[in-house]
């Protein structure tokens, strides 16, 4: 026998003697040469062994390949491996086109927090996969805007997994979460989570059982079907993965659903310990104080790296319960130094403190299975929660306190109520995210540069793509030619201009060029802005002047002259305006004067307009 033999027995023996369990015993020849990933797949999926695995974590001494394979196992990314990344590069296609860049600048957050400093485990080449993967999620599912979780959720999973397989993985927990909205009959936009009564995620102690037939399935439709791309048009039939196993709740797809989270934890705590949840009551410490760092972050930058992959572990299998357990075992466990705490600012450093040193992760992870903090009594809060929430019952809240920021997590990145339906749609529409897509190139703007444009427009023209109407190269240095391109009824426009001293600027104008009008017209929605040097964005104000736009014969002016051209596109000026209140956007200290090398006009046209991309074809499903 070799000394590799010898090593990888060792590690055998080892990773034997971690997952035995009375009921459990699993054996695989882990790092063998005759090992394969195939054998260990199939032995991960025997009896409970991933549940057990998942609830005590995968061990560091096994290695990254180790982690990564286990992680594919619990998000079921392994059996759909021969179709799901192919149909991550198509999306990712149909979402950046032929040139996928190398990374966004214009990052969705989706209401949460995206800190990828706070990652420090990830390297350069998985932070700019992280960008991609946001902007790709953002595109794919429009109808989820806000979901504060998955900004972390990737950044976690590209730890393990590679950038179309996280992708995959988040796509089908999205997936999962509108079907368990469904399923339930829950009022537009509130995800919610299963109780053990028959029709959900039950108590966490029937999850790997429930894995297990799962598994079973699954296998039992690959070795029917032949080949792995039929096992997996078979799990997904139905729109569930095994056509009846109910999905299970990882993130919340709405603010009142993200409420709700935060209710239900509350209670919790207050079901589990009463002592500690009349002390938070009495120094008004709420559910909002809790939530921002621990509920939509799975606690980055609260705990250490290792207890943070530790607790992803055990969510990948049992979904956004376990958040919940994790934050009554932390409060259990620091309660003696809470209860002594006679502030809220007080208790909420000392556990922001001790938490951040805390790094006894068997201990954490062992508190939180063991407690009376259930799955299943989640999910009853939380039912309970959203019931009230539809039926218009306005829980008791926690008085706000005088001072004071984002409870654990300092200054929240915004603060969203969910008092009324009017302002759930208002927040959900600034957090909704756009990416245009550029058909022709463009010698004024990056793709980059475009992204920052589409996010300065109003909110009703971001979900539509530019289409080129004029440009100077294509149609020469003509106003007549720009009249004739840009009709009156082409509106509203993007204008784009670059200096032959590579000064980038431009301007949005609600109504169309109409050479027929006689002196300035327009609305307040047009604005100038400054791309290089130093981008800038300047509105007009209630009261300022009204010199929106200029279409006359001989020259073409926005804002007075905050952007002046002659009849040949070629000479123009950019001064100080009051109508924008805008400083020359070609830069302090330079002359106003300009010769324009590049001028584009754009329209806003619906995607549909484009008509169906060749990648995009039912040859490629």
């Amino acid at each position: 026998m070799t000394a590799t033999e010898h090593e990888g027995d060792a590690v055998m023996n080892k990773f034997e003697r971690f997952v035995y369990d009375p009921t459990v015993y699993l054996k695989i020849s882990w790092k063998k040469s005759s090992a394969t990933d195939a054998d260990v797949l199939r032995a991960l999926r025997t009896d409970y062994t991933l549940g057990v695995l998942m609830r005590r974590g995968v061990p560091e001494w096994l290695g990254a390949d180790a982690h990564s394979l286990i992680w594919r196992v619990a998000s079921c990314a392994d059996i759909l491996t021969s179709e799901r990344p192919r149909w991550a590069r198509r999306v990712y296609r149909r979402v950046f086109g032929e040139h996928v860049p190398e990374r966004c600048v214009r990052i969705p957050s989706f209401g949460g927090w995206y800190r990828p400093d706070q990652h420090a485990a990830l390297s350069s080449a998985q932070l700019d996969a992280a960008t991609r993967l946001l902007v790709a999620l953002a595109l794919d599912n429009t109808d989820v805007p806000y979901a504060p979780q998955l900004p972390d959720l990737c950044l976690l999973l590209l730890r393990h997994l590679d950038e179309h397989t996280v992708f995959c993985v988040v796509s089908d927990m999205l997936r999962q979460s509108r079907l368990f909205e469904r399923s339930n009959n829950i009022a537009a936009g509130i995800v919610g989570a299963h109780d053990d009564s028959g029709n959900g995620n039950g108590g966490a102690k029937n999850a790997p059982g429930r894995r297990r037939q799962r598994r079973r399935r699954l296998v039992a439709a690959r070795n029917t079907s032949g080949d792995a791309a039929s096992a997996a048009a078979a799990a997904v039939a139905d729109g569930t993965p095994d056509g009846a196993r109910a999905p299970v709740h990882y993130v919340t797809c709405s603010i009142r659903a993200t409420d709700a989270l935060g209710g239900a934890f509350m209670d919790m705590v207050e079901h589990c310990l009463p002592e500690v949840s009349l002390h938070l009551r009495t120094l008004r410490v709420g559910a909002a104080d809790f939530a921002e760092a621990w509920l939509k972050r799975f606690f980055v930058g609260s705990l250490p790296e290792p207890v943070v992959v530790r607790i992803v572990d055990a969510y990948l299998l049992e979904g956004i319960a376990v958040l919940h357990m994790v934050g009554v075992a932390l409060l259990h466990l620091h309660s003696e130094a809470l209860l002594r705490c006679g502030s809220a600012d007080a208790l909420l450093n000392s556990l922001r403190a001790s938490t951040r040193r805390f790094d006894n992760t068997e201990l954490l992870m062992q508190t939180a299975f063991s407690c009376s903090a259930t799955s299943s009594l989640m999910a009853r809060l939380y039912r309970k929660h959203v019931r009230d929430a539809g039926n218009g019952v306005v829980a008791p809240a926690t008085p706000v306190r005088s001072s004071g920021g984002g409870g654990l997590a300092g200054a929240a990145p915004r603060s969203v109520s969910s008092s009324t339906a009017g302002e759930v749609a208002r927040v959900v529409s600034n957090l909704a995210f756009y990416r245009p897509r550029v058909r022709q190139l463009s010698r004024v703007l990056s793709q980059q540069q475009f992204e920052a444009v589409w996010s300065w427009l109003p909110s009703q023209y971001r979900a539509l793509e530019p289409q080129r109407l004029f440009s100077t190269r294509e149609q020469g240095c003509s106003l007549t030619n720009f009249y004739s391109h840009c009709a009156p009824h082409h509106a509203p426009t993007l204008l784009l201009l670059r200096s032959s001293k590579d000064a980038v600027f431009g301007a949005f104008v609600s109504y169309g060029w109409d050479a027929a009008q006689s002196g300035y017209y327009g609305s307040g929605e047009s604005f100038v802005f400054r791309m290089q040097p130093h981008a800038a964005v300047f509105r007009w104000r209630p009261g300022a002047d009204e010199l929106f736009q200029l279409a006359a014969r001989d020259r073409l002016a926005l804002g007075g002259n905050a952007i002046w051209l002659d009849d040949e596109l070629w000479h123009g000026r950019s001064e100080p305006g009051d109508t924008f209140a805008n400083p020359s956007l070609l830069g302090d200290n330079v002359d106003a004067s300009f010769e324009c090398v590049a001028l584009e006009v754009y329209e806003f046209v619906d995607v549909d307009e484009f008509g169906e991309d060749s990648e995009d074809s039912e040859d490629d499903l």
